[in-house]
């Protein structure tokens, strides 16, 4: 089975653990939607930067603020 974590990247680029074991990624509106394997959804308000599957994770990015 292949589960991942997700890292938040903050200011320079220093990765902060927001979730594990993640089985499944979705889109809801404007906001990314990760579930773990016992069914847990975090959701998160920002971008995919990549995903390494081989090191299963994502990390992701918060969005910029619109004026």
């Amino acid at each position: 089975m292949c589960l991942s974590t997700v890292y938040e990247l903050g200011e320079g680029q220093t990765p902060r653990k927001l979730c594990e074991h993640v089985c499944t990624v979705s889109v809801s509106g404007d906001r990314l939607v990760f579930t773990d394997i016992i069914g847990v959804e975090v959701e998160f308000a920002g971008l995919i930067k990549n995903i390494d599957l081989t090191r299963n994770t994502i990390n992701v990015s918060r969005c910029e603020q619109r004026q």
